[in-house]
């Protein structure tokens, strides 16, 4: 039997590189892209039955770089039986899964965010049948592959706004729904 060692590799912003067990460079070079992030905020997130929305709010003026923004639906958690192959007859579990991911808009100003309301990101659920639970992640990056400039999550929830005294509260990140509307889907 043939054994590979695979060095982990860490990528912190998309612009430093570590060997994986390198914890004090990691963390320190955490440390110093958290400092330098910018606020990402969102509001009026509307479910549809293919595909959410959401607003920005006006971004800071301190960021004078091209801005991409992204946008990704992701599960909290899934499962697969595995029928063949080194892992055959097990279960794996998973976090933090993808099911939609996008560029959903790009502006030459961080600043110009948010200054068409009437005009909201758009993400394509593909198909998904049950988006309740699911996280919706915004990020906004300079260039093609530049440093993430800041990052914002909510979860979704499309349940009816009704739970009894004994039942979980919903979670405090729900996602700001359109005033107009209760985040149900549409």
């Amino acid at each position: 039997m043939l054994f590979r060692s695979y060095t982990p590799q860490t990528v912190v912003n998309g612009s430093a590189q570590f060997n994986g067990t390198d914890t004090q460079g990691i963390a320190g070079t955490i440390e110093k892209a958290a400092a330098h992030t910018v606020p990402i905020q969102f509001t009026n997130v509307v479910v549809h039955r293919d595909y959410v929305t959401f607003t920005l709010m006006n971004g800071p003026a301190t960021h004078p770089e091209y801005v991409r923004i992204y946008a990704a639906l992701v599960d909290p958690a899934d499962t697969t039986e595995v029928r063949a192959g080194e892992n055959k007859d097990r279960t794996l579990y998973h976090a933090g899964v993808v099911r939609s991911f996008a560029l959903v808009g790009e502006s030459l100003h961080l600043k110009e965010l948010g200054q068409h309301p009437d005009q909201p990101f758009r993400i394509q659920t593909h198909g998904l049948h049950n988006i309740n639970g699911m996280r919706l992640v915004v990020f906004a990056q300079t260039k093609r592959i530049g440093p993430v400039l800041g990052a914002a999550s909510c979860v979704l929830i499309t349940a009816p706004d009704v739970h009894a005294a004994d039942e979980a509260p919903f979670p405090a990140n729900r996602c700001p729904a359109a005033p107009t509307s209760s985040a149900s889907v549409q």
